[in-house]
């Protein structure tokens, strides 16, 4: 696997909605995002602004209780779906059952408390910490997750007799 990193400092939830804009194109091309940190660090002030940048009108509310929602992208065939494992941290059966994978590769996919499955998904993928810098002010730590593909030789070099 090959990956980078690079640091933001937020000040306000200005500059994590900026965030959000300005990730887009990378966004657009992985199609996967895993966010992790603590309660109340910016997880879900990033997804709502993700979805106010991909032009959803919908406000984009955390789905704590039904775990998945989705949201038609405008004058797009896919669609944004927003997961939070919140309440299923330490259920593996219960995060299985949800098949995140069958949402992953024609969405976009943007996984809350994404510990449990961090990197689980054999695509290139964005991670983005949050961490609290005193009252206001969040770190946010992007990796960008490249994932190298081996292509696997189906023919094995034989020799004819």
């Amino acid at each position: 696997m090959n990956n980078s990193r690079q640091i933001v400092i937020s000040k306000r939830v200005q500059d994590t909605n900026s965030l959000a804009l300005k990730l887009l194109k990378a966004i657009w091309k992985t199609k996967l995002l895993y966010l992790t940190g603590p309660l109340g660090s910016g997880k879900s002030t990033f997804t709502k602004a993700l979805g106010m940048a991909l032009g959803i009108t919908t406000p984009i509310t955390s789905p704590t209780f039904t775990l998945i929602k989705e949201y038609a992208i405008p004058k797009k065939k896919e669609r944004f779906v927003h997961i939070d494992l919140y309440r299923i941290l330490n259920q593996p059966q219960a995060i299985n059952e949800l098949s995140i994978e069958s949402y992953i590769g024609e969405n976009i996919v943007c996984i809350e408390w994404a510990k449990p499955v961090l990197q689980s998904f054999l695509n290139d993928s964005i991670h983005l910490d949050f961490r609290y810098d005193g009252e206001e002010k969040r770190i946010i730590s992007i990796h960008f997750l490249k994932q190298l593909h081996e292509k696997k030789d189906s023919h094995r070099n034989s020799t004819n007799l």
